[in-house]
């Protein structure tokens, strides 16, 4: 049952941060089971003009994408026997130069592969190229460490089996789920919430922020996607919903299993699981799922307490450096398992 008193408290805070200049704006939501409270506040852009964030604007969810999509759609491929957890990603990528690596271990983050250096340097063949010819930091192989190289050889792993990334995404997870404005590469930019206002590439607005990904055409494994408050509602309701046959319950129990624990945080395949290491509050149940996202967003499912919290926001608008979102993270999601208590 959601309080709807504790809620209007939590809206109160994020309001807080844009009504006093630490965020551009915002939409949330508090989701059960059976009910949800959805709040819009704020301007989706501000230059070269001020535009208003409403419960239809258009997110560039940066690293949720790893999640909402990526993820999802390599889970999928699992039940379907096309991969294992213990797939060598050069089974499928024979061009990617360590053999030993897996799936697991990019879903994991313990490949101890860390992101291309100086890619803004290489052009696109180059990078490329980099990608496929990393290899790990042996002192780092088996810890948690964050790199989008993982879920960018996950992306093109999908590509290579399905034949594109954004084609399955939607075939398999965005279009069942009736996530009908989820997308990469939004064709209608107009209510999208603007990002980084840069000397290059100007302000950006409908176009994924994320360097890497723009570097692929908008379409990556790591960041890329585009979505509302809405859709995120039934994406999550799907991940909390047991009985849902959208994945089997051994595709559930995987998402309920920690994979990896040592290193920066607790991980489940894609997600991070369960832990202080992060900004997910300290109301956590054993088995909750967190992802953030570069530009501003957050997404929480706890599935023993059957609730879910997401937060999207374009912090990075106009600037990069408008880092207030981040500190205020933890007393954030703590506030949000507060509307789901009784009282």
């Amino acid at each position: 049952m959601i309080n709807n008193k504790a809620c209007e408290n939590l809206f109160s805070l994020v309001k807080w941060l844009v009504d006093n200049d630490h965020l551009c704006g915002f939409n949330m939501a508090v989701v059960t089971p059976d009910e949800e409270y959805v709040r819009s506040y704020g301007f989706r852009q501000l230059v070269p003009e001020k535009l208003p964030a409403d419960r239809n604007t258009l997110y560039d969810l940066a690293s949720l994408s790893k999640v909402t999509s990526t993820t999802s759609c390599i889970l999928k491929l699992i039940e379907n026997g096309e991969l294992t957890l213990h797939t060598p990603i050069h089974q499928v990528l024979p061009e990617f130069a360590n053999e030993e690596i897996t799936v697991l271990d990019c879903l994991t983050h313990t490949t101890g592969l860390i992101d291309v250096p100086e890619y803004k340097k290489l052009n696109d063949e180059e990078f490329i190229s980099a990608l496929y010819n990393m290899q790990p930091n042996e002192k780092m192989k088996g810890n948690i460490f964050y790199s989008d190289t993982n879920f960018i050889l996950l992306g093109f792993v999908i590509d290579r089996l399905k034949g594109s990334l954004k084609d399955y995404a939607e075939e398999t997870i965005f279009r069942p789920l009736g996530m009908t404005h989820t997308c990469y590469q939004p064709k209608e930019t107009e209510n999208c919430a603007a990002t980084e206002e840069t000397e290059k590439r100007g302000v950006i607005k409908g176009v994924v922020h994320d360097g890497k990904a723009f570097r692929l055409n908008g379409i990556a494994g790591s960041a890329g996607v585009f979505s509302t408050i809405d859709d995120l509602i039934k994406f999550v309701r799907m991940i909390m919903n047991e009985n849902d046959p959208f994945f089997s319950p051994e595709t559930r129990k995987m998402l309920r299993t920690c994979f990896a624990d040592k290193g920066a945080d607790r991980r489940t395949l894609g997600w991070i699981m369960s832990t202080d290491k992060s900004s997910m509050g300290i109301q956590y149940s054993q088995h909750a799922l967190y992802h953030t996202g570069f530009t501003g967003g957050s997404i929480l499912v706890d599935l023993d307490r059957q609730f879910a919290f997401i937060l999207l926001s374009n912090r990075v608008h106009p600037k990069r450096d408008n880092s207030s979102i981040l500190k205020f993270r933890d007393t954030i999601n703590s506030l949000a398992y507060d509307c789901v208590k009784e009282g």
